[in-house]
């Protein structure tokens, strides 16, 4: 009845559909809710048969060998996984396990002689020998206390194990 005055176009926003039903309420003393229900439903029918034309043209482009790049989805799972992908924590970066890294490391002084490796076998000998070791002499030594500072007997290359022969 009313269909010459329908949505008729190229292509139809939801814009166009409250115009149509506006102006059949108007210009055509349609009732709102009947020129609204007219409206909505010649919208989609123009909506479907839009879609329908726009789905059979990708199919005859593809059959003659078009080729589409990723559609939108497409596109936002690869950004979605390209942000996960720097959550991911990569161990030369992380600073766990730089510290990590770094702690265990040997510091070794320079200006020691080389002692040979002899897998405790050495300390056992000292051992039963009744030789005990000190560590640290630094903190068994006895300090004086003057007034240009602290000062100790034990130098810095002293034999931490107190077995070398002094010269």
């Amino acid at each position: 009845m009313y269909f010459a005055y329908g949505l008729r176009a190229l292509t139809c926003c939801f814009l166009s559909a409250v115009r149509f039903a506006l102006t059949l309420h108007q210009d055509h003393d349609m009732p709102l809710s009947r020129a609204y229900a007219t409206s909505v439903a010649q919208f989609r029918s123009l909506r479907s048969e839009q879609e329908i034309a726009n789905t059979i043209a990708t199919l005859e482009a593809e059959a003659y060998g078009a080729e589409f790049g990723p559609t939108e989805t497409e596109r936002g799972f690869n950004k979605e996984l390209e942000a996960l992908k720097t959550w991911h924590v990569d161990e030369r970066y992380d600073q766990n396990a730089i510290a990590a890294r770094k702690r265990w490391k040997a510091v070794v002084g320079r200006e020691q002689p080389a002692v040979p490796w002899t897998a405790g076998q050495e300390y056992v000998r000292l051992w039963r020998e009744g030789i005990r070791p000190s560590y640290s002499p630094a903190l068994t030594e006895p300090v004086s206390i003057t007034p240009a500072g602290l000062s100790s007997s034990a130098t810095a290359g002293s034999d931490y194990m107190q077995v070398l022969q002094k010269s």
